[in-house]
């Protein structure tokens, strides 16, 4: 579990707290009369993140030089997950706007992006503002360690759609287990849009790199040729 709470819970509460202050001048800790119900939100979806993001599965793309005979399994590793942040963004806030509709019949909030007199525009700060947190966070605390069967030297591409083994359920649950003054009727809908727009965007539009620096000596007996281009895959966990 990389990912600490903590500073995730900090990130995402000063972002969301500045993105509604540059829309109204008035920011959430200034003006509540009682902050906590905020600062449980904000605390709540990081848990959620955080102990839900145990570790992440990813395959690579790489290029690089192969051996003959080939040198297998050498290691590859690198550092961050980067997000998609406006995927993120669109994708939960069409999510709450549309069990919204579904539960009321209508809504103020206009279909994404809203303009910037339209009441949507306080829902899209606090999700930009939780998208924004967890790219700034992710990009420097995962460490991606890989294998690479065939290429020895070289570099791995993690693409978008790469990553895999996340659980939205298990996210949604530990947001709601977290938030236990959070009880109206549309929080549980808001922390399962959550916990399901951030698991597609880690799995579906996400990147990240590693290098792969095996050494590979080139002998006459037995023959060992290097150096020779070539491109392949790995495969590898971010912890």
């Amino acid at each position: 579990m990389p990912a600490i709470s903590s500073i995730l819970y900090g990130l995402i509460r000063d972002k969301v707290n500045s993105n509604i202050k540059s829309l109204s001048g008035a920011a959430p800790l200034d003006i509540l009369k009682d902050p906590s119900y905020f600062e449980e939100m904000c605390k709540s979806i990081a848990a959620g993140i955080a102990d839900g993001t145990p570790s992440v599965n990813f395959t690579t793309v790489d290029a690089g030089f192969m051996a003959a005979p080939i040198i297998p399994a050498i290691i590859g590793q690198g550092v961050g997950i980067r997000i998609n942040p406006e995927y993120m963004i669109e994708k939960v806030y069409t999510e709450i706007r549309n069990t919204i509709l579904s539960d009321f019949g209508n809504t103020t909030h206009e279909p994404y992006p809203p303009s910037s007199n339209n009441s949507g525009k306080y829902l899209e700060a606090v999700i930009s503002g939780v998208a924004m947190a967890i790219n700034e966070h992710f990009s420097t605390i995962w460490v991606l360690t890989s294998a690479h069967p065939t290429i020895y030297s070289g570099t791995g591409k993690i693409l978008d759609g790469k990553f895999k083994g996340l659980i939205p359920s298990t996210i949604t649950g530990l947001i709601l287990n977290n938030s236990p003054k959070l009880a109206g009727p549309l929080w549980p809908k808001m922390a399962k849009a959550i916990a399901e727009g951030y698991v597609d965007t880690i799995h579906n539009k996400s990147t990240g790199n590693v290098i792969i620096t095996g050494v590979c000596v080139p002998t006459p007996i037995p023959p060992q040729a290097c150096g020779i281009p070539s491109v392949g895959t790995g495969s590898g966990v971010a912890t």
